[in-house]
């Protein structure tokens, strides 16, 4: 889903719901013991001539709003119409991946994700799926410095507690930007 051109047509089709998500600031966040992810502003970001410059949307990442009743209700409603807009088919592109593609997504302007499927371990080797994700974003720099400031490096769980999630059972590590929803964004969370 291009993320600029659904930001577009809100602003064609609800001029008060993009004004809100281009005023309102969110934030997206998850952590763990070795993460720490949030970034905080606009869902649709603007550049100072008022182009669409970043669209953010992952509904597994963002943290409750804390803004009065009447501005929560008006961001909630916006975020509604976006995401009924986001969610019409003909915005939708779908492929199939085989063995060995490769996928680049610019991740402030594509909304993306992974429809379910049967893993039949049909592989050309007889492998199940795997996907590897790869990021390069300011999140992660972010990450590592978060993490460092309670005094451990990266991947390090703290003394006498064991490492759990994703990572241990084999598969990718994983948080809301590689959990199969279009990423917090962005979509940077």
């Amino acid at each position: 889903m291009d993320g600029f051109g659904a930001a577009a047509a809100l602003r064609a089709e609800d001029p008060a719901a993009f004004a809100c998500l281009t005023t309102t600031p969110v934030t997206f966040g998850y952590e763990d013991e070795s993460t720490v992810l949030r970034a905080t502003g606009p869902m649709i970001a603007l550049d100072p001539r008022g182009r669409i410059r970043q669209v953010r949307v992952n509904g597994r990442s963002l943290l409750p709003v804390h803004l009065p009743a009447a501005e929560a209700a008006a961001f909630y409603a916006a975020y509604r119409c976006f995401a009924a807009l986001i969610a019409r088919p003909d915005g939708t592109v779908t492929t199939r991946l085989s063995p060995g593609d490769c996928v680049i997504v610019d991740n402030t302007r594509i909304l993306h994700g992974r429809a379910a499927f049967t893993d039949r371990g049909g592989g050309h080797d007889n492998t199940r799926r795997h996907l590897q994700g790869c990021y390069a974003d300011l999140d992660g720099l972010e990450s590592a410095l978060a993490v460092a400031a309670r005094g451990l490096r990266p991947g390090q769980a703290r003394s006498g507690q064991a490492r759990s999630g994703p990572a241990q059972s084999g598969q990718a590590r994983s948080g809301p930007a590689q959990s199969g929803q279009a990423r917090a964004g962005q979509a940077r969370p």
